[in-house]
């Protein structure tokens, strides 16, 4: 019977586990650059959907007066929709106007869903 015996490759490899004082160092630099990153967008403030907008007076009545963030604008919105009841009972998707709704839906009795954001983003700027 042939022995084997531990070739010399493998006696020299080291271990594969990483200590934390081992880490690379491109993981150092990946997180001061994140930090960066972060105090660059605390300065400027949101973005997107995270950034307040200002209702304009047709809007304001609906939704209030301050400046909020888009995200809420259209929550408010179907908040004031919801409680005066203006969903169509048959056609869930459907909006019907009251008379604070009808300017802001540029004079239509009915508008649907997915047209109320386009609406919305006419008004706050």
């Amino acid at each position: 019977m042939a022995v084997r015996t531990r070739t010399k490759r493998a006696a020299t490899r080291k271990s594969t586990t990483r200590t934390r004082s081992t880490r690379p160092a491109t993981a150092r630099r990946t997180t001061k650059t994140s930090r960066k990153r972060r105090a660059a967008t605390a300065k400027r403030g949101p973005g997107g959907l995270g950034q307040k907008v200002q209702p304009d007076n047709i809007l304001a009545p609906v939704v209030g007066a301050h400046p909020v963030a888009r995200t809420l604008l259209v929550k408010k919105f179907w908040d004031y929709v919801k409680a005066r009841g203006l969903q169509d009972k048959k056609d869930r998707r459907k909006i019907n106007s009251d008379e604070k709704l009808r300017v802001l839906f540029g004079g239509k009795r009915q508008v649907s869903m997915f047209e109320v954001t386009r609406l919305l983003a006419r008004h706050a700027h």
